[in-house]
């Protein structure tokens, strides 16, 4: 059976996954450069795995940044608790 159409909610998926990927593999073959590493494509597993990491190191770090701004928000009356929900 061939594919004729694609659900909107199903493209879209894909195409998030496809902007993450590129994005990691954008990031992999900067560090690779930078370590001085061979920079090719494919990237190895391991590039790309490094960078992996980075990504979620770095988005972690990101979004403590973003609460604590955001509970600052909230204790300078800037915000309300309909838009920052604390523990």
């Amino acid at each position: 059976m061939k594919a004729t159409a694609l659900s909107t909610g199903f493209f879209n998926q894909l195409a998030q996954k496809r902007q993450f990927a590129a994005r990691i593999a954008e990031l992999a073959a900067a560090m690779a450069a930078q370590a001085g590493e061979t920079v090719t494509r494919p990237l190895s597993r391991e590039q790309l795995e490094r960078a992996f990491q980075a990504n979620l190191i770095e988005t972690g770090l990101v979004m403590d940044l973003v609460l604590e701004w955001a509970g600052e928000q909230l204790a300078q009356g800037q915000a309300s608790s309909n838009d920052v929900y604390c523990a």
